[in-house]
């Protein structure tokens, strides 16, 4: 999850610390030091947010998995108790009949 967490943090402490660099020019405040402190509250408040986002990234990622762990297995019916002959995915093959052409 490091990785992931890196790779996410990298794209969202360069936005909110341009957010924060934005936020500090429309208020007037053009001196360097000002703007330095801006961009650095924005990388400290990408740390918890990217964090978040990685942690949901891989839960997501992880009930994917079972679902698709599921499909090769067969999936079960509703009432739990016949399993599908077909895993998820292969459908039957179409009949060559049309609505109005007898077969």
């Amino acid at each position: 999850m490091i990785r992931l967490f890196s790779l996410i943090y990298i794209f969202v402490g360069a936005t909110l610390a341009g957010s924060f660099i934005v936020a500090a020019l429309t208020m007037n405040m053009f001196d360097s030091r000002s703007i330095i402190v801006a961009a650095v509250i924005g990388f400290a408040a990408a740390v918890p947010v990217s964090w978040i986002v990685a942690k949901n990234c891989k839960r997501s990622d992880a009930a994917r998995r079972n679902v698709r762990r599921r499909a090769f297995n067969g999936h079960v019916h509703r009432d739990r108790r016949n399993r599908c002959p077909r895993p998820w995915g292969i459908r039957a093959p179409r009949s060559r009949c049309t609505g109005s052409s007898p077969c």
